[in-house]
């Protein structure tokens, strides 16, 4: 009996991640339906798009990118397992193997649509979700499967060696080119960014400044970690990381009316606050803690430009650092014209949703620079432009 090898070409472009079936005829006898041949198909990335423009089209991609299965890591970089133990990610639950991600454009595109590339082992099973159609401002949501198992082949691994996962946005903008924006998933068993914010009590916090480009390591200053500004009480951003990089002056259309004091509230997260799901602006004795309960160190000369941070760990070492806040600068609201840039590499200041008692037009935060750093009840009016940070639920 001989044995003949066939080789099949199967073209085309998939349009969704996940198994298809193609049937096989061969010498006038075929095999379909059932025994159909299975396809594990990955949706590629499409190898013409550019990144983000730099005009009015553009946008953000946001949503969970780092997980913490707490496993067996225990101390040094990765932190008390016990104190990540409450948090974990439990691939298991459809509330962790089950994500969505948030397109969110600047100006109008059309047919935005979502892909992922496994990078470092087997991460995501499948993505769906999108728009095809045009004049498209709004939202756009992506639904991100994981593999279930993911609590098993990521014990163990640190951050040096996470499972990961690129998940791509891919849309068409107002020049009618293809652009795309990525944002890196990784699965380990080690703390991901976070702080203590109280003795022996560890909360995760987002790895980004909200509006930031994901994809850049979050612990390095870089100009793409700054990400957008936003006024006390407000959503959307009142300037995108992009304009707020292209233009150092007064921002047109400055909203010179300060938010109400519900707008963002200790107690729950409001309507108005611009974090993903399962996240929200930080209150002041959160920020208070991160100050109390972790050491600090400055990175950088301080002077003017993009490339200074503050780093918050649980020792000294560069693997210990766990949240990196860029020195970003405000739009200050007293400036002439409003919105003009202040401090950019020189100071910072982050959002609470706090507010000083007994007032309606200041707000609290966490202010950084070489000079005062701390967490102020009174951080000042709520018309500045400042980043937000955005702490798990």
């Amino acid at each position: 009996m001989s044995v003949v090898s066939v080789r099949y070409n199967i073209t085309g472009t998939p349009t969704n991640s996940g198994t298809t079936y193609v049937e096989i005829s061969l010498g006038g006898k075929s095999c379909g339906g059932a025994n159909a041949m299975a396809l594990s198909v990955n949706t590629s990335v499409p190898t013409n798009p550019q990144g983000p423009s730099s005009g009015a089209t553009g946008g953000n991609l946001t949503g969970k990118a780092c997980f913490d299965v707490a496993q067996n890591n225990d101390g040094a970089e990765c932190g008390p397992l016990a104190s990540r133990q409450a948090q974990r990610a439990d691939f298991t639950q459809t509330s962790t193997n089950t994500q969505i991600y948030t397109f969110r454009p600047t100006g109008t595109v059309s047919n935005v649509r979502f892909a992922f590339v496994n990078t470092n082992g087997a991460v995501i099973s499948s993505i769906s979700g999108g728009n095809p159609g045009t004049g498209i401002t709004g939202p756009v949501l992506a639904t991100v499967t994981f593999l279930n198992n993911l609590n098993i082949t990521a014990a163990g691994l640190s951050r040096n060696n996470a499972l990961k996962a690129d998940i791509y946005v891919i849309y068409t903008d107002n020049t009618n080119t293809d652009r795309q924006l990525k944002l890196t998933a990784k699965v380990q068993d080690c703390n991901c960014c976070g702080a203590y914010i109280a003795a022996g009590v560890w909360k995760e916090f987002m790895c980004h400044n909200l509006g930031a480009d994901e994809s850049l390591d979050l612990f390095t200053p870089a100009a793409g970690i700054h990400g957008a500004k936003y006024q006390w009480g407000r959503f959307p951003a009142l300037v995108t990381q992009a304009d707020d990089q292209a233009n150092s002056g007064g921002i047109f259309g400055f909203n010179t009316t300060a938010a109400g004091n519900g707008a963002w509230n200790d107690a729950v997260k409001t309507v108005n606050d611009p974090c993903p799901a399962g996240y929200r602006v930080p209150t002041l004795a959160q920020w208070q803690g991160v100050m109390n309960n972790n050491t600090m160190r400055l990175e950088g000369t301080w002077t003017p430009g993009y490339l200074n941070a503050v780093h918050f760990g649980s020792g000294s070492g560069s693997l210990a650092v766990t949240l990196t806040l860029p020195i970003t600068g405000h739009r200050s609201s007293s400036s002439s014209p409003p919105g003009t840039i202040t401090n950019r590499g020189t100071g910072a200041l982050y959002w609470s949703s706090s507010i000083p008692p007994a007032t309606t037009t200041n707000a609290s935060g966490l202010v950084l620079s070489q000079v005062t750093t701390g967490a102020l009840e009174n951080l000042g009016g709520r018309l500045a432009g400042t980043p937000v940070r955005c702490i798990a639920e």
